[in-house]
């Protein structure tokens, strides 16, 4: 099937009649497949003769540009595609040539360059420019410039745009053209095991499996890097085998974790460790256990509790040693300890250290206790009694106490100044 185009145009002595044809690139088989190996060529013939008539026996040079309707460049024959293509060569004899538009390798000489099919897939309206010359150097446009009809469009075959029924028990991939299948032709089938609608995607049964091969407990199993920039909500069991990491800049930023249904759970959530022991729980009342799995407080710890800063009572209770149960009252509310209660002070300063056992000597004249260093002379021994005591009280469950740096310095200045008074008076 050919399609041509006729003008007539004299140029420099000659006359020159051009013909454009184009194959019909249509590959039909039963089930009107596109044949990938359709050629992007297009022949180009004419007839060259002088002014009275004679035909050209010589070598022509030509330059060829297709260009859409706004002379947009499209292609041209060296494949620079900037409107200005090195020339390329045919011999003409007794005045016809014959030139095949994208042949790449079956001219005398010039270059040429393949037609892609975009260039009549993506444009409905396309236009051959043509430059002719005798010599190669000096060339002359053939006005006007020539439309491409629907022959040349047969690089696109019309039956691409459309699927056909192939008869046959079943569809393989080449019996369906590359993304022509939509999502309205699949069937929302309700026995079906799994749907695809638009944005979601339903799978009744069976696991899916990204970057690893799905285990058959889980729904879903990631072997990488899960990002989500919203709510992550999960109403079964989440494992993770590597750790959560939560990234933000924001300074007010906060992470909350909501957990419901509490009333048929007691515990909100709990830490484990790999061997299943408990670490951490925080129950449905907001209690939090360290070590502990059934807190009933605020805060149980089963363990050792450790401060770097001081702290600071307002009650400082010791029971006998021998109760199984010892008490720290801070500011509000307290800390119950399983075991022995025991004041370690062993890291604070050398100065604010206190022994387990105090020696003190007693004025026996003044009734008053004499400063830690202080050491009678032989002469006034007799009138100093030398005592010592738990620094534990045994006690002290209605004494208000200030905190223990506080108390420490107050005990200091006293001695100092009892130390100071006992000076004078011995004077």
């Amino acid at each position: 099937m050919v399609s041509k185009s006729y003008s007539l145009q004299k140029f420099t002595g000659f006359m020159v009649v051009r013909f454009l044809a184009g194959f019909l690139f249509l590959a039909l088989s039963a089930s009107f497949i596109y044949s990938a190996s359709v050629p992007g060529q297009i022949n180009y013939q004419g007839k060259v003769t002088d002014i009275n008539g004679n035909p050209y026996n010589q070598t022509g040079f030509f330059k060829f540009v297709i260009e859409d309707s706004v002379s947009t460049v499209l292609w041209d024959n060296d494949g620079g595609n900037d409107g200005s293509p090195v020339a390329t060569s045919t011999t003409v004899v007794n005045g016809i040539f014959s030139i095949t538009l994208g042949n790449t390798g079956h001219l005398p000489s010039g270059s040429m360059a393949d037609i892609p099919k975009s260039v009549f897939n993506n444009n409905f309206e396309t236009y051959l420019r043509t430059w002719f010359s005798t010599d190669g150097s000096s060339f002359e446009e053939l006005l006007p410039k020539q439309r491409f009809v629907s022959a040349s469009y047969s690089i696109k075959s019309e039956y691409s745009n459309y699927t056909y029924t192939v008869i046959g028990a079943t569809v393989t991939s080449s019996n369906i053209v590359d993304n022509t299948i939509t999502n309205v032709d699949l069937a929302n089938d309700t026995d079906s095991l799994s749907k695809v609608t638009a944005g979601t995607m339903t799978m009744v049964t069976g696991s899916i499996g990204i970057g690893m091969t799905p285990s058959t407990a889980d729904r879903l199993s990631v072997n990488g890097r899960i990002s989500s920039k919203g709510f992550f909500s999960n109403s079964g069991n989440f494992y993770l085998t590597n750790s959560i990491a939560i990234d933000n800049n924001s300074s007010s930023y906060k992470v909350p974790l909501t957990v419901q249904n509490m009333a048929t759970n007691s515990n909100a959530m709990i830490v484990y460790d790999y061997l299943g022991a408990n670490k951490f729980t925080v129950d449905e009342n907001g209690n939090t256990g360290i070590k502990f799995a059934n807190p009933v407080t605020a805060l149980d710890v089963n363990g050792s509790v450790r401060a770097d800063e001081y702290l600071t009572y307002s009650d400082l209770c010791w029971t006998d040693p021998i109760e199984s149960v010892k008490n720290i009252k801070p500011e509000a509310g307290s800390v119950n300890v399983n075991g022995w209660g025991k004041l370690d002070h062993s890291s604070l300063p050398a100065e604010l250290q206190v022994p387990l056992t105090d020696k003190y000597y007693l004025n026996l004249q003044t009734n008053k206790r004499m400063p830690r260093d202080f050491e009678p002379t032989e002469e006034t021994k007799k009138d100093y009694q030398l005592l010592e005591e738990d620094v534990v009280c045994q006690n002290l469950s209605k004494t208000v106490m200030l905190n223990l740096r506080t108390v420490q310095i107050l005990i200091n200045r006293i001695e100092t100044l009892e130390a100071e008074i006992e000076i004078l008076k011995n004077k």
